[in-house]
């Protein structure tokens, strides 16, 4: 399950209000800390579930500006029962900042998040296996 900060109490947590934030009806950032390090001293692995194309109308990029952000339409019209929301548009390219935004956003999240991660190898094979199965096209 993921633990970013969503809108309300109960949810499955993929409605995803603050990137940053750990949800805060779990309990405190170092209760969560706390959980991880119990895991890991019973030799259990946490996996974090990054979310980033699911959220409500009120996630703080789509007040910000929702056609910068995200593709315009672009859903899956194949499978309509399965849009969530706009998918981050990963191909727009900022010429004034010289960046493709979405990929600097996810990649500050994911970054903010290992930085908190202890097995740096495994980060280091993670992003080894991504690698083989993109092969030379790029992320």
């Amino acid at each position: 399950m993921p633990v970013n900060e969503y809108p309300g109490d109960y949810s499955w947590g993929y409605k995803v209000r603050d990137f940053f934030a750990v949800e805060s009806s779990y309990g405190e950032t170092a209760d969560l800390k706390q959980l991880i390090d119990e895991c890991h001293g019973r030799g259990i692995r946490v996996i974090l579930d990054g979310i980033y194309n699911h959220c409500d109308e009120d996630c703080p990029l789509l007040l910000v500006d929702r056609n910068y952000w995200y593709y315009r339409d672009k859903h899956y019209p194949e499978y309509p029962a399965n849009y969530w929301i706009p998918e981050f548009n990963y191909e727009n390219f900022d010429p004034k900042l010289g960046i493709r935004l979405a990929w600097k956003f996810i990649g500050d999240v994911v970054n903010f998040w290992s930085a908190r991660i202890s097995y740096r190898n495994f980060l280091h094979w993670i992003t080894h296996e991504a690698k083989k199965t993109a092969g030379d096209k790029p992320f």
